[in-house]
């Protein structure tokens, strides 16, 4: 019995952007453009920046839409929700990212859950801090790092008092919020997820495709 060739995806690689994770987010799109490119996945690379009006004019020949975008409009549900407007496209994430991507709303809703998370103090630009008050409150060392920053960018590992207010300034040239917390020691994981509400039903191909 003679076998229908599998069908190619074609696949929007969404990468790049004008902002300060650009690099970061064109070295890992180019590292999955080579990888599956090699596998026969058609691609269409694109910056959302200057690319997006005639991507948005392709959609129809596009089956899915692989995001390598990081920190804001990539992470935070922006262009996720762009995505949903299409209605057909099978993506990465959803637009609910952005409670997720604000450090501060996604740690109360953790806390409301009962889950324990790494006491902290937030330092809005303008209001003053009182880094003593904080030591002493928080302990040291503590961690900086803007409330809706992506990637380690304005990140700090403050281990001293007198080193606080200058982590906290930088962390300001990135959000006028500034989340300050205890340090906790650990290994970092993620975790990848993919298929939801049917979008892996509507493609099975999608699935097996892209693991």
């Amino acid at each position: 019995m003679e076998t229908q060739p599998k069908k190619k995806l074609t696949v929007a690689l969404l990468s790049g952007r004008h902002i300060l994770e650009r690099e970061v987010s064109l070295n890992s799109g180019n590292q999955v453009y080579e990888h599956w490119t090699r596998r026969s996945t058609i691609f269409c690379a694109t910056t959302p920046k200057t690319d997006l009006p005639g991507w948005w004019a392709d959609a129809p020949r596009i089956d899915a839409a692989l995001i390598i975008l990081h920190g804001s409009f990539g992470e935070d549900g922006t262009v996720q929700g762009l995505l949903e407007l299409l209605g057909f496209l099978p993506r990465l994430g959803g637009s609910r990212h952005a409670v997720a991507m604000n450090k501060v709303a996604a740690k109360r809703l953790y806390q409301q859950a009962g889950l324990p998370v790494p006491d902290y103090v937030v330092a809005r630009n303008g209001d003053g801090l009182d880094p003593g008050a904080v030591v002493k409150r928080l302990g040291l060392p503590l961690v900086i790092k803007p409330v809706a920053g992506g990637s380690s960018v304005g990140i700090t590992v403050v281990r001293r008092p007198e080193g606080l207010r200058a982590a906290v300034e930088a962390a300001w040239q990135h959000d006028p919020s500034v989340l300050i917390e205890v340090y906790i020691q650990g290994t970092e994981i993620t975790g990848g997820v993919i298929g939801k509400r049917g979008s892996s039903r509507r493609f099975p191909s999608l699935r097996s495709s892209l693991t």
